[in-house]
Parts: structure tokens; C-alpha cells; sequence
């Protein structure tokens, strides 16, 4: 019974996020109803069955300071990129780190390595157990404490 209550919660969540991403893409304009429902409810369905409820337990009361972080490293890590292209000859020291990632959850491990290859800057290469290989425009800069306060937060949104 419990579980039947997870996936309902699960699916009604998944509705409802996939809604407001779907109106958030058409402006607020939906001029036909019926197509976009389907869309949410196939959407939904399908993410049922590859995320299964429980499987990212993130505390819904972390999300907007994480939010906050994302977006203040995005827009700084944009800075960075940005000065360096206008400047004559940037100075860039391209290569790769390796990182050692402290987070136990498998699920948080994943987040941490789509949320370094959103930021500008960096990429994640390659993934194995509690290792990420992380591409970046210079190595000469201190990447391992920014990686460290980005686990930090991840690790309180996973809590």
C-alpha cells in the first residue's frame, strides 16, 4: 500500500513538473490543449518506469538555495569564459583534472557530474565509481575547491 502511495506521489510530482516546464516552453500560449496533455502524461509515464520513485530522494526544502548557488557559479563561471574570449591571446591552459568525489549516493554522484558539465568552463570526460575526469579551460586555476563546495551542496540537496 505504501508503495502504491510513493508512485502515485511520484507521478502526480512528474505531472505537475512537466507541466509547468511544458507551459514555460510555450510562453504561457497553449492555443490546443489536448496535444501538449498527452506529451505530459506519455512524458510522465516514461519517467516512471527510467527514474523510479525513491530512487532521488532530494529534500525539497534544499532546492532553492541550491538553485541560488547553480545559478550565482553559472553566471560567474560565464564571467570568466566571457573575459577570456574578448581578451587577446587568453591565457588558457586547457587540460584535465581528476576528481574524487566524497558523495555516497549513487544518484547524487550522477547530479554532481550533469551539474560541472552545465557550468561554462568545464566538462565532465569521464565517470567511474567516486571518479570524475573534468575538462577545463585552465588548470592553473583552484578547480578542486569550487568542485568541493559544489559536492558540499549537492550533498545537502541529496541530505
Amino acid at each position: 500500500m505504501k508503495l502504491n502511495i510513493l508512485r502515485l506521489k511520484a507521478l502526480l510530482f512528474r505531472l505537475i513538473l512537466f507541466s509547468l516546464i511544458w507551459w514555460g516552453l510555450s510562453e504561457g500560449r497553449i492555443p490546443y490543449i489536448l496535444p501538449p496533455a498527452l506529451f505530459v502524461v506519455m512524458a510522465a509515464c516514461v519517467s516512471m518506469f527510467s527514474i523510479r520513485p525513491g530512487m532521488w530522494n532530494i529534500r525539497l526544502s534544499a532546492i532553492p538555495q541550491f538553485f541560488f548557488f547553480f545559478l550565482m557559479q553559472t553566471f560567474m563561471a560565464g564571467l570568466d569564459v566571457a573575459l577570456r574570449a574578448f581578451r587577446p591571446g587568453p591565457p588558457l591552459q586547457t587540460g584535465r583534472i581528476s576528481y574524487t568525489l566524497r558523495l555516497s549516493r549513487q544518484s547524487a554522484k550522477i547530479f554532481f557530474v550533469w551539474i560541472v558539465s552545465l557550468l561554462p568552463g568545464t566538462a565532465s570526460v569521464s565517470f567511474e565509481e567516486n571518479r570524475v575526469l573534468i575538462h577545463v579551460l585552465d588548470t592553473e586555476q583552484v578547480h578542486r575547491e569550487k568542485l568541493r563546495t559544489i559536492e558540499n551542496h549537492i550533498a545537502s540537496l541529496f541530505g
